[in-house]
């Protein structure tokens, strides 16, 4: 242990102690508390004496008790101390001493300046060449690595940066595009594909990747021993069959016209036989992939990518991705200063005019794709009654919401399917266009709660960190009803916990997906909150319309279908939609490249660092997605994807 271990050790052991205050302590106390010799003691703090840390009066005899006055305050050492780490360039360290003190104290403002100034972009020359580095915080650390538990956002969007899928989603035309697969094709009622595979794709140790590892890949999601929370995706599946190394057919025990846009999800990342099968515990923290960057170090501190230079795509343009795992509650602190991509989801302010003074652009909100939700845990508790779901339905005014709240909520959500149909100025919406709470009883709520047998039990209500303020908003108007509403901020791995969900009585969170079709993942997948509150009457219905949509090859019956589904949904008060939100993003003038998508994610591929001299101003077109890699002239190459 370092001397600072020491001193905030001893300094967290003592929490009633104030600086320049003695407190009488005994050095063997201090020995048994720092598990070391009673003349360890006495060197220690002689060190820290010496460095103006402590005051140390000596007692007189064995026994007796000394004094003890701790002289510089912890979060200023911590502050210190992490500078002088990061200077030194021992970034582990420096965040590792964060993570464990930064929860029990509030760090220096200074500091925090400071740190946010490290983060952005940094060249320097390495071996003759230079070297551009992006510095970023990331406040909620990947859960794993492994695209077979390819869950939440974060590791969702560094996994679409280590590996490639087959196909890719152009989120801003909707269309399928080519990357893995260059070509595929199918029978004419769907029950087979073909896909043909690029030559001389390699993984990042080195090997080709060929048509094996893609059978293995979907394979690998069904098998019992892999536990995939996607297994859903490869159950139609009648085989897989390599047809030669770069020609895979898949077959089907019905038509899935839906096959192609599965395949773009990250879970459908292609990974190698040999590593994945021989080291599965270890994949997750060690993936191995053919994306566009390879994971250089990771641990539960820092997550390093470099630019992968075999990629079989162009070469990103960054060099180094340096993220620093940072406690969540450091998240109101945004970097300032030069080379920085700020995007706030709405947690913290972004200030206009402070922003434009350090030479940002900032660009208008871009609404979310997806919608909040509430769901109810239809298979225990009190939920379980429709009288009362449609009571809390009835207590929750959208509008409402919004306007007492504001930030970035921008109105009442109709719905996934039906937002994303109004957006793009279809009026296919139109036979179902109700508001997303219709399904109301002509009783008041007030009867709704009597008639539904509520006696006063603790409604357990979970919300991720930032959902909180939605949820104890919904709490306080439940509360005035005459319900008892408790909420809690769940943690990440939560989501896995399905004895954590099972407890809940309410969930409030919000499902991102690249169309509406992504949601079906949600409805689906056996790790969904969704899923996992449905009663099992309605999984089995919602199951049936699922494979519905997979026999309709037009875009039009698909949607249709996917408004049955919304509309069963409501009809059954299985869910409620809540509010639309928005992110914003400020961008400093001397970064280029700047794509993201509606999610509110970074396309780390294409960021650059102009010259510093450089005034150009700041083009809304780098906002597109990229869609320059050509589009397959198969017939299944577009027809499945507008959703």
């Amino acid at each position: 242990m370092q001397l600072y271990d020491y001193y905030l050790q001893l300094r967290v052991s003592q929490p009633q102690a104030r600086e320049g205050e003695p407190v009488p302590i005994t050095l063997d106390l201090l020995a048994g508390h720092w598990f070391c010799t009673v003349r360890n003691v006495k060197l220690l703090l002689k060190k820290m004496a010496h460095l103006d840390w402590i005051l140390w009066q000596p007692g007189c005899g064995r026994g007796r008790s000394s004094l003890l006055t701790f002289v510089i305050p912890a979060p200023e050492l911590i502050s210190r101390t992490a500078m002088d780490l990061t200077r030194k360039g021992d970034f582990k360290a420096a965040v590792e001493l964060i993570h464990t003190y930064g929860r029990i104290y509030a760090l220096k403002d200074s500091f925090l300046e400071w740190m946010s100034g490290y983060f952005g972009f940094n060249s320097a020359a390495s071996g003759g060449a230079v070297q551009d580095t992006l510095r970023l915080p990331l406040f909620r650390p990947p859960v794993s690595l492994d695209p077979a538990h390819a869950i939440y956002a974060v590791d969702c969007h560094l996994i679409s940066h280590v590996f490639s899928t087959l196909l890719e989603l152009d989120s801003a035309t909707g269309n399928l595009l080519p990357q893995l697969a260059y070509y595929w094709e199918s029978s004419a009622d769907g029950t087979e594909w073909t896909f043909y595979l690029r030559k001389k794709v390699y993984f990042h140790h080195g090997r080709e990747m060929d048509a094996e590892d893609v059978k293995y890949t979907l394979e690998r999601l069904v098998e019992p021993a892999t536990d995939s929370s996607w297994s859903w995706l490869m159950r139609d599946v009648a085989f897989l069959l390599p047809v030669t190394p770069h020609i895979l057919r898949i077959g089907l025990k019905r038509p899935n016209h839906l096959l192609p846009f599965f395949l773009t999800f990250p879970a459908a990342s292609i990974v190698p036989e040999d590593v994945a099968r021989d080291n599965p515990s270890l994949f997750g923290r060690s993936p191995i992939g053919t994306g566009p960057f390879r994971m250089e170090f990771y641990d539960k501190y820092i997550c390093r990518l470099h630019a992968f230079d075999g990629y079989y795509g162009v070469r990103p343009h960054l060099d180094v991705i340096e993220m620093w795992i940072l406690p969540e509650q450091l998240a109101a602190y945004r970097p300032k200063g030069e080379d920085k991509l700020i995007i706030s989801h709405g947690d913290v302010p972004m200030p206009e005019d402070e922003y434009e003074q350090q030479g940002f652009q900032t660009k208008e909100e871009h609404v979310f794709d997806g919608s909040t939700v509430l769901t109810f845990n239809t298979r225990r508790g009190p939920c379980r009654s429709l009288p009362l779901r449609q009571a809390i339905d009835r207590l929750i005014d959208r509008k409402a919401m919004v306007r007492e709240l504001g930030n970035n909520r921008v109105g009442p959500s109709r719905g996934i399917t039906r937002d994303f149909l109004l957006r793009h100025g279809s009026r296919r919406h139109e036979h179902f266009d109700r508001d997303a709470s219709c399904h109301e009883s002509s009783l008041t709520a007030e009867e709704l709660i009597r008639a539904s047998g509520y006696a006063g039990e603790t409604l357990r209500l979970v919300a991720y960190a930032q959902h909180g303020e939605d949820a104890r908003w919904v709490a306080g108007k439940l509360s005035e009803a005459g319900l008892n509403v408790e909420v809690e901020t769940m943690q990440p791995a939560a989501f896995t916990d399905r004895e954590y969900v099972h407890q809940a009585d309410l969930c409030l969170f919000m499902p991102l997906s690249d169309s509406p079709l992504g949601f079906l993942g949600h409805l689906i997948q056996t790790s969904s909150f969704i899923y996992r509150h449905m009663s099992s009457g309605l999984q089995s219905r919602i199951q049936s319309a699922v494979g519905q949509i997979q026999r309709e090859a037009s875009f039009e019956r698909q949607a249709e279908e996917l408004l049955n589904i919304e509309e069963m949904l409501l009809a059954d008060t299985a869910l409620l939609f809540l509010l639309k939100k928005t992110f914003r993003v400020a961008v400093h003038s001397s970064i280029g490249g700047v794509r993201i998508d509606r999610q509110g994610w970074v396309d780390y591929r294409h960021l650059f660092v102009r010259e510093r001299s450089a005034s150009k101003t700041f083009d809304g077109d780098e906002f597109s997605a990229d869609g320059s890699s050509g589009k397959s002239t198969t017939k299944g190459s577009k027809k499945d994807a507008r959703l």
